[in-house]
């Protein structure tokens, strides 16, 4: 019985996941000149917690990155902004074969996973720093 629950909750978190890409208002936020790499936020998933916000993004290029032997071309980040000390950090990300959150998912991983649980400073200029309007 506790293997057939387990197995129904697997099947449902691939379906909120599936409902989680389809039903996203992706908002472009940045792009590199030329339009290489796209950043992009979904405002339904924007929550203030204290002085500090939670989004997910999503980075997309036209160029294909490479984990473990498989090519993905967007990353789909949980994003937590600290508006004080103008710097974040990633909570979780999903990686997606095709531009734009399309396509399979190759991986998924949280921070402690992808061994980037620190906080990172935002670069002035670059397309995470422009996250920050968020914050006014």
């Amino acid at each position: 019985m506790k293997l057939f629950i387990f197995l129904m909750m697997l099947g449902l978190s691939g379906l909120v996941n599936a409902d989680w890409r389809s039903e996203a208002n992706w908002q472009l936020v940045n792009e590199t000149p030329g339009g290489e790499i796209s950043l992009f936020y979904d405002p339904s998933t924007v929550k203030t917690i204290g002085s500090n916000i939670e989004l997910w993004t999503l980075l997309s290029s036209h160029t294909s990155e490479y984990i473990g032997g498989k090519g993905f071309k967007s990353r789909g980040m949980k994003t937590l902004l600290d508006c004080k000390q103008s710097r974040y950090k990633r909570l979780s990300m999903v990686l997606y074969e095709g531009f734009n959150g399309d396509g399979k998912i190759i991986q998924t991983m949280d921070a402690e996973g992808m061994g980037i649980a620190q906080w990172e400073s935002a670069v002035p200029g670059s397309l995470f720093a422009t996250l920050f309007y968020l914050c006014k």
